[in-house]
């Protein structure tokens, strides 16, 4: 079962470096980026476990298969420069991340349908054990979903010098995880896990904080129903004896009418 630290759907294969000291943060958000490997499967949590690899991600995706977790999500990873941990009214937080694998053609090779759904997977576990929105950065300490060049290649962001300052890395004209990839996140990785995320909560079995407020809210319907009634009765009661009292009336006032039209 998910947890603050570890996603259920990955294989849990924590780093053992250095990297397993890193300080906890909470993870406002989520970014992704692209591996840039040589063609074929690559072990990308043997590289990042190598002496003197100065970063990690969160997890790694692979082109076939399943999602590696090297990293707890409540500690810092060291692939996102400026948004990798800093302070919010005294509290230290972050973005967690995921490498993903391109066979070294981040621009032509678009993800597979088994990274597709490793991603739908990390988004919602992110959305429901994290509380990160479905929604993309505002900016670059705000929470959502973003990807590696947000600040760097997309948007006109801290332009100096001629160049894009993107705070979310030191390299100048970024474009991971490449133009495909971004579209796929934005098109189709971004509405499935919004709709996953429904699907898994409209399934989910109810907890007993949850029975008591349904019994508390059928309880007091039930009230409300029988006290509309009981006005309902009242209102019809006094028509009734307005009606029978006008009737009542009519009757004694023909019977008046009657004998003086008979001379009496």
């Amino acid at each position: 079962m998910s947890d603050l630290e570890r996603w259920d759907g990955a294989i849990w294969r924590p780093l053992v470096g250095d990297e397993a000291n890193q300080p906890n943060r909470r993870p406002i958000g989520f970014i992704v980026h692209t591996f840039v490997d040589h063609p074929g499967p690559t072990d990308m949590a043997a590289y990042f476990d190598r002496d003197g690899i100065k970063a990690e991600s969160t997890f790694v995706g692979p082109r076939f298969g399943t999602a590696i977790q090297i990293m707890p999500t409540t500690k810092r990873v060291d692939t996102q420069v400026a948004g990798n941990l800093w302070y919010h009214d005294g509290e230290p937080v972050g973005y967690a991340s995921v490498e993903m694998e391109d066979d070294g053609d981040p621009e032509g090779i678009p993800f597979t349908d088994d990274q597709l759904d490793q991603l739908v997977g990390m988004f919602v576990y992110m959305n429901d054990i994290h509380g990160v929105p479905f929604k993309w950065c505002a900016s670059p300490t705000s929470p959502g979903f973003g990807y590696h060049s947000m600040w760097g290649f997309v948007d006109n962001v801290n332009l100096r010098d001629g160049y894009l300052q993107n705070p979310w890395t030191t390299s100048r004209g970024k474009t991971c995880p490449g133009r495909t990839r971004i579209a796929q996140l934005r098109n189709i990785v971004m509405p499935r896990a919004i709709e996953a995320a429904q699907l898994q909560k409209d399934t989910e079995p109810m907890t007993p904080a949850d029975l008591k407020t349904l019994g508390a809210y059928f309880d007091a319907a039930h009230i409300e129903r029988e006290s509309l009634r009981a006005d309902i009765a009242r209102v019809n009661a006094k028509v009734d004896a307005a009606v029978a009292g006008q009737k009542g009336r009519t009757k004694l006032l023909r019977r008046i009418l009657d004998r003086l039209k008979a001379g009496g």
